[in-house]
């Protein structure tokens, strides 16, 4: 696996080529989906600095430090642990990954399930405003060439609120919101060291939740990114968004610094 890399981006880990790093680097905690290539079976990770943790277009306030071990198969099988001194709840983050992947002439598509765990947080405050730590997704992705679409769907994630009551002297607990699902598109692209997604984020329960954001990065060298995110068209409870309605949240600029080496 000496020249691959599993990244994530945007709730996926992709395992690239090393010449591929400079594009992938800029993905990280902002962009869509790749696909993982078929490569020899190894560890690899990663480790990063960035001045502003952004999920999927919702910025957390602070920087970030993040890394990550993974491992893959020739076989296309896959898993990452990744973990980040902040993330969408305000707390630190640690996610979980394991999939497969496979090339079909010049497709090469990935199927994943991915928990994202926040020990820290008691009432999850970002995209998706949950009352627990824990989100799990099914990720499904495809790419050809520059091009790669992904689609993410939440499989498990209880209201954000809840209450008990006694009644002969037993207790239950009932959650106070329905559960929250959710459907996040994205589309991305990428020529030379310019990298573009366009993502989509589709509440089942309210539309007035829903928002698409774009997201714009620059790889100036190998390990450093320069990148732009802008959200729009978000509904009236868009949580995590500094404003709703047409004009949404003022562009995010950010810069990351990344290094990616074999284990």
């Amino acid at each position: 696996i000496a020249n691959y890399y599993i990244i994530k981006q945007q709730g996926i880990y992709t395992m690239l080529n090393k010449k591929l790093l400079t594009l992938a680097v800029s993905t990280i905690l902002l962009s869509s989906a790749s696909v993982v290539s078929v490569a020899q079976a190894g560890l690899s990770a990663d480790v990063g600095v960035t001045s502003a943790y952004v999920f999927r277009g919702i910025q957390d306030s602070t920087p970030a430090v993040y890394g990550g071990i993974s491992f893959s198969h020739e076989s296309g099988v896959h898993a990452n642990v990744w973990t980040s001194s902040t993330g969408v709840s305000g707390g630190n983050e640690t996610d979980l990954t394991i999939g497969w992947g496979t090339k079909m002439g010049e497709i090469e598509f990935d199927v994943s399930f991915i928990d994202y765990l926040y020990p820290s947080s008691t009432s999850l405050t970002g995209i998706d405003d949950l009352g627990d730590n824990d989100i799990q997704e099914i990720a499904i992705s495809a790419s050809m060439g520059p091009i790669s679409i992904a689609v993410n769907k939440a499989i498990a994630n209880p209201g954000s609120t809840s209450s008990s009551k006694t009644v002969s002297g037993v207790t239950t607990i009932t959650t106070g919101l329905p559960e929250n699902k959710y459907t996040y598109f994205a589309i991305s692209g990428s020529m030379d060291k310019i990298g573009v997604t366009l993502g989509m984020y589709d509440d089942d329960i309210s539309s007035t939740a829903d928002y698409k954001h774009l997201d714009v990065n620059f790889s100036a060298t190998d390990n450093l990114t320069f990148s732009v995110t802008k959200t729009f068209d978000a509904g009236t409870t868009s949580t995590g968004l500094s404003g709703t309605g047409s004009s949404s949240q003022n562009p995010i600029v950010r810069v990351s610094y990344d290094l990616a080496f074999d284990l």
